[in-house]
């Protein structure tokens, strides 16, 4: 039998990629549309275009639709249409702070395949929801002794 363990939700929040980016959203549709007619305009098939502007729409779904964030005892959730990604914090090795988010990041120093790993929280609109979810990691990544890179370097410069 397999035991559940109670996981501590510290912060929870959504984000609205789309809602807080209304000059792009226009803009974004418009490409997808153009690229679906495209297609039908060169292949004349139109059981083509349907999966192409399939994959194209779900390339870009997470900016479309919202997603939710969880920072928990446990590790980092994103819950988005896609599907939930979860990073545990024993696997989370460094932490950068950028105007937009938190990447929780794999690797021991950069590399560039941090795009591709780990997992990246956005803040979101809320006027707090910048310093909770940075003080939210710090609080459960406290006890551990791990590289906070850029929010300490925000700490000692802000």
């Amino acid at each position: 039998m397999v035991e559940e363990s109670k996981e501590n939700v510290i912060y929870d929040w959504r984000v609205h990629l789309a809602a807080q980016d209304k000059f792009y959203r226009p803009c974004l549709a418009a490409v997808l549309i153009f690229l679906s007619l495209s297609v039908v305009q060169m292949y004349s098939n139109i059981f083509l275009t349907i999966p192409l502007a399939l994959v194209l729409f779900l390339a870009v779904a997470d900016y479309f639709f919202p997603m939710r964030f969880r920072i928990t005892d446990q590790g980092a959730y994103r819950i988005a249409t896609t599907g939930t990604n979860f990073l545990s914090w024993k696997k989370v090795k460094n932490v950068y702070l950028d105007d937009k988010g938190v990447k929780l990041s794999l690797f021991d120093r950069p590399t560039r395949l941090e795009a591709f790993r780990g997992l990246y929280l956005y803040f979101g609109k809320e006027a707090d929801g910048r310093d909770r979810i940075i003080s939210a990691i710090r609080q459960v990544r406290e006890g551990a002794e791990k590289n906070l890179n850029g929010i300490e370097s925000e700490k000692r410069n802000g």
